[in-house]
């Protein structure tokens, strides 16, 4: 049976049983499903579930699935409780793979922002969360990244073209794109504070020196 930390694999689907039991397992699990489906309780023998499936008893004893035994004993079937999916969770936690959660999906856990970056494009710009959170670090406002996204967007999409490639090299231009314009506003504010230590400082030296002003001038 399959099991992984659920930090370590992330993939399209949700996880379920047909993730953790292969081939015969599966077979088996769906086949206990069925059978006890009021009473939870599956007691087959060994040897019926090795004629039904056409396999070994070997290799049925080697297939593990969602059970838990309670009761068992010589001579006697094995009494398993067949646990869902759910219950498996609950009894064995971080043992499922987990599905993506990408900026532009409809899930809670996700920016906001990337879901309103998604339907402002009609459903063709897909944010990867690592360029939401490159966006979130330079301490803009939803309302001023929404609007740059527009007026970006409608410059320089091409209409009729919606390739999934150019789409996520479109959401790596916008992010570049205002990383310079805060790169070049930074360096106008910096250029301005400059000017203005500058002239606090001619006033301080002139208000200080006004004779020795008047003769440099």
């Amino acid at each position: 049976m399959k099991t992984i930390p659920a930090e370590v694999l992330e993939t399209a689907f949700l996880c379920d049983t047909c993730w953790h039991l292969p081939g015969l397992a599966f077979r088996i699990y769906e086949l206990a499903r069925r059978v006890s489906h009021r009473t939870k309780k599956f007691y087959p023998s060994l040897k019926s579930l090795a004629f039904y499936f056409q396999v070994s008893e070997s290799t049925v004893q080697r297939a593990k699935g969602f059970f838990e035994v309670l009761d068992e004993g010589p001579f006697i079937s094995t009494v398993y409780k067949v646990l869902s999916h759910e219950e498996f969770v609950r009894k064995y936690p971080d043992q499922c793979c987990q599905k993506e959660v990408f900026a532009w999906s409809d899930d809670p856990r996700v920016d906001p922002l990337g879901q309103q970056f998604y339907a402002r494009s009609g459903g063709r710009i897909k944010f990867r969360t690592s360029d939401m959170k490159g966006l979130r670090k330079l301490g803009l406002s939803d309302e001023q990244l929404l609007s740059e996204f527009e007026r970006f967007f409608d410059q320089t999409w091409p209409n009729g073209y919606s390739g999934k490639c150019y789409s996520t090299m479109f959401s790596g231009r916008f992010v570049r794109h205002i990383k310079g314009k805060q790169g070049t506003k930074l360096q106008t504010l910096r250029g301005a504070a400059k000017k203005s230590h500058e002239a606090k400082e001619a006033k301080q030296w002139e208000a200080a020196a006004p004779e020795a002003a008047l003769v440099v001038s």
